[in-house]
């Protein structure tokens, strides 16, 4: 699932992607994260897509811009209960991006 993700998240292109596709796609692998107990397991999550949380949460300009992610927000406020940069952050948090 991981690798999925990272391939994904790699060729994300906010001008086409979908929205609630991105957001459900973080909402499940929050939830995923939660739920896994073994460190090694954590540590591939950690491996696979923190290098792309990184650079999701520090481009400043994408969140700066209000255009294009007022349909990111709008998605995952209704999927994941935050903004996207929020929701960025909590999956940063549960699978351990440093």
């Amino acid at each position: 699932m991981s690798s999925h993700a990272h391939t994904y998240l790699t060729a994300l292109n906010v001008e086409d992607a979908k929205p609630r596709f991105f957001a459900s796609l973080i909402k499940l692998l929050t939830a995923f994260g939660g739920i896994v107990t073994s460190s090694k397991e954590k540590q591939q999550l950690n491996e696979a897509l923190g290098d792309d949380l990184k650079v999701l949460m520090g481009n400043t300009e994408l969140w700066k811009n209000g255009g294009t992610m007022k349909r990111f927000n709008s998605a995952s406020q209704t999927i994941c209960g935050r903004s996207t940069l929020a929701a960025l952050k909590q999956l940063s948090a549960v699978i351990g991006v440093k």
